[in-house]
């Protein structure tokens, strides 16, 4: 019923411990396949981004361009640098940047460790660039992590050991960086995309009256328009400048 909580489902609660079983796996995959967990290396830290995406790109181009033609161009369009900037972050930057570093003495533990960083990040660039509020608790929040980080990075050699082992481990913390950016960038695209669906292919009907309310239609239409908020095409119709009887108030109220 509407207003009510819906628990999801133990097959839902299943399938995202598995998926995060597997996602932290993957560090150990990477250190394996790097020589950490071996002495001879399968692969560099540039050849290992290049064989887990290079085969996927050509297939991803084929969908995008083949199946979504149309939309595709038209994001291109509208974002021609912020559209490529983030996929290079999202991508090639981020997995650079850990595969570097773990080959290079980042063990896997403190691999997945910089990863929590990207909340923190993002906390920091939403503030920076969206406007949202950073609190006291969210900055406190950000600089325990950092001092979480400078830890880990004093517990091989100390001090002495700061030039190399914390060198990479802020090599390795470009990862989330990276993906900050991303997110943030492609913020803008994602919500310009569910706008344009919502108007245009998803079934939504393109007029909507606010009853009387021209200030809050205004509002409204803009957060639409902008991709903010998912929405309808709204037209300015039917406005009454008063309450009257049962026919004229019926469709308003």
């Amino acid at each position: 019923p509407f207003g009510q909580i819906q628990h999801p489902q133990q097959g839902h609660l299943a399938v995202a411990v598995a998926l995060f079983l597997i996602w932290s796996n993957s560090f150990i995959a990477a250190s394996y396949l790097l020589g950490g967990e071996r002495p001879a290396a399968q692969f560099t830290w540039d050849e290992l981004s290049a064989a887990r995406f290079a085969p996927l790109a050509p297939l991803c181009l084929f969908y995008c361009f083949v199946f979504r033609r149309r939309q595709s161009l038209e994001l291109l369009r509208r974002y021609p640098v912020r559209l490529p900037v983030a996929g290079l972050l999202a991508v090639p930057a981020y997995n650079l940047a850990l595969y570097f570093g773990q080959q290079h003495g980042i063990p896997p533990p403190v691999a997945a460790l910089t990863s929590a960083l990207t909340p923190l990040f993002l906390l920091l660039f939403a503030a920076l660039t969206l406007g949202e509020r950073l609190t006291l608790r969210k900055g406190a929040a950000f600089f325990i992590a950092l001092a979480g980080l400078f830890t880990i990075a004093l517990s091989r050699g100390g001090f002495a050991g700061l030039p190399t082992f914390g060198v990479l481990l802020a090599i390795t913390a470009l990862a989330p960086l990276s993906w900050s950016i991303y997110t943030i960038l492609g913020k803008a695209v994602v919500g310009a995309t569910l706008a344009s669906r919502s108007r245009t292919t998803d079934g939504v009907t393109a007029v909507r009256d606010l009853a009387n309310d021209p200030e809050r239609l205004a509002e409204v239409r803009a957060a639409f328009d902008s991709g903010d908020v998912i929405g309808p095409r709204s037209v300015a119709a039917g406005f009454i400048d008063k309450r009257g009887g049962v026919f004229y108030a019926a469709a308003t109220n």
